[in-house]
């Protein structure tokens, strides 16, 4: 039996090598048919700026745009629904529907006959590091559970392992868009912070925090003292002590402004910025080691938590910034909020002269049963698969048409999860599984935007008013 397997594993991977070389030797665009822009031919995906315009350069050197889904699990009975038990007719009947719209791409493809129904048929893929670098933020809800000290010999040793492990698996496919480092980390920092000031005076991010921020902004003990309430004798004190600790309305929001006297405040985005861009910074020096053709992408962090500080402490290390989102309505006594939400890609872009891609757009969900939209809260169910239509054509449609955006998957799924209160539940897919065919209401949206994707990058764009219309899209799902 373990021949067997063997066997198969080694047919799997001559078949996938095979799509790859035989993608390379074909002189033409390996994910559209847009020919107009081409950079270098490096046998790999890298980024390009030509004309202002940032680009995903093909192995073959053609420009695209990817435009895709997160999550190509194929979730309960669907396997047996769509492809009456066999997995490869399945994933093959999905992605030749994927590929009608114009889809091709894939934030994550660890499934086997998913991946190879995918690269047959023209689609570029996020590599993962895996496990993730820094977990999931819902690990830290757990009141046990505490992240990792990126200045530790522990966390360096265990990325080094990581990354090395989750390159290698990818060696030499020309169809890896970047490595993306997992999902995200970077939620309830009071937590992660005071769990290192709670430490004892060996913890090595304790006495980065002490030696690069507070050292370096108060100079002397006694200015410390004042802002804090201590009585310490020297800034060592503070290694052995174990009282500081930070409220949770620190965390930071995209669009704050931080007041000149608020030092405190001031202090907390520091050891944020310091913490945030350690791990970047260790996982950047092994990335460079081990793949340094890869691009890298980073985290798929949630946007509504990062401040502009944070993403410019992180843009040395990453070649691609990938939130998660490109709009997100925020309101303030029922009325659109546009200070508040996440900070738009513009602001991002001048302040890290990074590309962006969109890594897991919000685009709704639609239970069959008691689908409840909650006014003014753009994470609850949409009314109508209509409405996800219209969402996904103005948030492509504005992407598109952003100078600096590379790229846009949504927190979508291939097929719908059978179980509607399941993991990636309520009808996020493109395709019903209990009939096999498209969501026409849906997906008639999905494939007229992606038709247009690159008319709408070579011209000249009203941001202003594609904005508009998708926070319009998506205050009219909600409402």
């Amino acid at each position: 039996m373990k021949l067997k397997k063997n066997r198969l594993r080694i047919r799997v991977f001559v078949l996938l090598l095979g799509s790859c070389v035989l993608a390379m030797a074909q002189d033409k665009p390996m994910y559209s048919d847009f020919q107009e822009v081409r950079g270098e031919a490096t046998g790999y995906i890298h980024i390009e700026k030509m004309d202002d315009i940032s680009w995903f350069i093909d192995a073959n050197g053609y420009a695209f745009f990817p435009v895709g889904m997160d999550h190509t699990k194929f979730f309960g009975n669907t396997v047996d629904l769509v492809g009456g038990g066999d997995a490869e007719a399945c994933a093959n009947h999905a992605f030749d529907i994927l590929s009608d719209l114009k889809i091709n791409a894939c934030a994550s493809l660890s499934y086997q006959p998913q991946k190879k129904a995918a690269l047959e048929r023209g689609f570029s893929y996020c590599g993962s590091v895996y496990p993730m670098v820094t977990p999931h933020s819902v690990t830290y809800k757990k009141e046990d559970y505490h992240r990792a000290d990126p200045f530790s010999k522990e966390f360096e040793s265990y990325v080094d392992s990581t990354i090395n492990v989750s390159t290698a698996r990818l060696k030499g496919d020309p169809h890896v868009l970047g490595m993306c480092y997992g999902f995200n980390p970077f939620q309830l920092m009071h937590k992660w912070i005071n769990h290192f000031l709670a430490g004892d005076a060996t913890t090595p991010a304790k006495e980065s925090i002490v030696n690069e921020v507070y050292r370096k902004q108060y100079k002397t003990i006694d200015a410390f003292n004042r802002v804090y309430g201590k009585s310490f004798t020297s800034f060592d004190d503070i290694l052995s002590d174990i009282s500081l600790s930070y409220d949770k309305s620190l965390d930071p929001k995209p669009d704050e402004v931080v007041a000149e006297a608020d030092l405190i405040k001031r202090d907390f985005n520091q050891i944020t910025c310091l913490l945030i861009a350690k791990v970047h910074e260790v996982s950047h020096t092994y990335m460079r080691q081990y793949a340094p053709e890869m691009l890298i992408l980073g985290y798929f962090f949630k946007p509504y938590n990062f401040n502009l500080a944070m993403y410019e402490a992180i843009a040395p290390y990453v070649d691609v910034l990938s939130p998660q989102h490109l709009q997100m309505p925020s309101y303030k006594n029922g009325v659109y909020n546009r200070a508040h939400g996440v900070l738009r890609v513009e602001k991002i872009h001048a302040r890290t002269g990074k590309p962006i891609f969109i890594s897991d757009m919000a685009l709704g969900k639609v239970f069959k049963k008691g689908n409840k939209p909650m006014e003014n809260n753009p994470y609850t169910p949409y009314n109508s698969q209509e409405d996800r239509g219209k969402v996904y054509y103005a948030a492509v449609e504005k992407a598109a048409a952003l100078p600096s955006v590379v790229g846009l998957t949504g927190c979508m799924t291939i097929y719908d999860n059978p179980d509607e209160q399941g993991q990636h539940g309520a009808n996020k897919g493109f395709i019903d599984p209990y009939t096999g065919l498209a969501k026409t209401e849906f997906t008639s949206y999905v494939k007229d935007i992606n038709s247009q994707i690159y008319d709408i990058r070579m011209r000249e764009n009203d941001i202003e008013k594609l904005t508009q219309n998708l926070i319009d899209a998506m205050h009219h799902a909600i409402h």
